[in-house]
């Protein structure tokens, strides 16, 4: 990992994992880990805090500390829905896709670290730290908002490239490698599979444009996350604007930010 990256975001495979979960994963320095659960422990104990979380989660809110099972794997979190792994200075934090059931607390999760380690939606951070190659905001929020559960960010230099060079030999644009599909899919398999008659992972697709903008797509009413046409994008760019539209479920995001963290594993491997 760059030093001057604040996070590097990717994917697993449940093969991949102790806990045989797909699972998304955020590493940054380890130092971070101790403000992080001080972060966390000082916004349970606010009352406005506490009521969103309890409308959010319904009956099971209750904030799980950081400790190890019997076999020495430790997680926290709503639902105890993130995994920790520390190697030297670098902590790896991974939000388990579990089950329907715990759908909303992992969104929950991968929410709020992603607070922590960025602030706020602001394309500062590429400004300042070239080297940066995503950031990721996402909302987890229910009642009569529209896109509950939006996602947004902005690639780096990196990313763009990488984009142009994979379909720079079709000018009509290319699906991305099976193994992102194949990481939207598994995440769609375990977050829904208590949902009978919902849609099938089929339904999830990963493509590259013939100008290099990303476009995945997922099970909903034109459920996606993309670099669209109306958001300023041009090859050789510092950064670049990504979003998302009707993005409603928890299992919807989890399924397009798995494809969004595989694809940056990929660039990270090519690098």
């Amino acid at each position: 990992m760059d030093d001057t990256e604040v996070f590097r975001l990717s994917f697993l495979f449940p093969h991949e994992t102790r806990e045989q979960f797909p699972t998304i994963t955020l590493t940054f320095k380890e130092s971070l880990l101790k403000p992080l659960l001080e972060w966390f422990e000082k916004r349970n104990t606010h009352s406005e805090f506490l009521a969103a979380t309890k409308k959010y989660l319904a009956d099971d809110a209750e904030f799980q500390e950081l400790e190890a099972d019997l076999f020495g794997n430790s997680s926290f979190g709503y639902g105890r829905t993130v995994s920790v792994m520390i190697s030297g200075d670098q902590i790896t934090l991974g939000i388990m896709i579990m089950s329907s059931k715990y759908s909303q607390h992992s969104g929950l999760m991968l929410h709020y670290i992603l607070n922590f380690l960025q602030g706020n939606h602001e394309p500062a951070m590429f400004l300042s730290n070239r080297k940066q190659r995503i950031s990721l905001y996402t909302a987890a929020s229910l009642g009569e908002v529209r896109k509950a559960h939006a996602v947004a960010g902005f690639i780096g230099k990196e990313v763009i490239k990488w984009l142009s060079t994979y379909t720079e030999s079709s000018p009509d644009g290319m699906p991305l490698p099976a193994v992102v599909r194949d990481a939207m899919q598994n995440s769609w398999h375990f977050c829904s599979m208590s949902h009978e008659g919902q849609a099938m992972p089929d339904e999830c697709r990963a493509l590259v444009t013939g100008d290099g903008r990303f476009f995945f797509g997922c099970f909903g009413d034109a459920t996606d996350l993309a670099i669209y046409p109306d958001l300023d994008y041009q090859k050789g760019r510092e950064f670049a604007e990504f979003s998302c539209h009707n993005l409603d479920a928890a299992e919807q995001q989890l399924a397009l930010v798995s494809g969004l963290a595989m694809l940056y594993r990929l660039v990270e491997e090519d690098a």
